[in-house]
């Protein structure tokens, strides 16, 4: 009975946005295709430095996901911004680690989407399976602003 509130009501939303979760059936992208994996190098507070062979610009994995250790001591945290170091990478995420926070355990991350149909494109090569509408106005066309003018009310 829970799943039922769980469901995401509408399925389809009219909105410029992607409607569907990155690495879905429904978006496409293969999520191993994407992964990277290295080694937690330091922790300090919510600043992760991960020893790695990416070289992605700065914030390409941000909105992202990375997992920390493995086993009973897997934490997994969601990435808010990125910045590329000689071989390594930074990566800003939403609470520190715990349990890892030593270093040296593995670490594997992978970069998120912000739900543009420009981002589908140049980051996932994905346009075809773009499930938004990119070009519909932002604002309501029907409820056009009515501009007042303070002079009006003078004769």
């Amino acid at each position: 009975f829970g799943a039922i509130f769980e469901r995401k009501f509408p399925r389809f939303l009219m909105q410029q946005g992607c409607n569907v979760t990155l690495f879905s059936t429904a978006c496409g992208v293969t999520k191993a295709t994407y992964q990277v994996t290295g080694t937690l190098t330091t922790s300090i507070g919510n600043v992760l430095t991960i020893t790695c062979s990416s070289t992605q610009p700065a914030d390409y994995y941000a909105r992202g996901e990375v997992w920390v250790g493995s086993g009973s001591s897997l934490e997994r945290r969601l990435i808010l911004s990125s910045s590329p170091g000689t071989g390594t990478q930074v990566l800003t995420v939403d609470r520190p680690i715990v349990t890892n926070g030593a270093g040296g355990v593995s670490a594997t991350f992978w970069p998120g989407c912000d739900g543009q149909y420009s981002t589908c494109g140049s980051k996932f090569s994905n346009k075809l399976r773009f499930r938004g509408h990119p070009f519909m106005p932002r604002d309501n066309p029907a409820l056009k602003r009515v501009a007042t003018n303070p002079d009006a009310r003078k004769k």
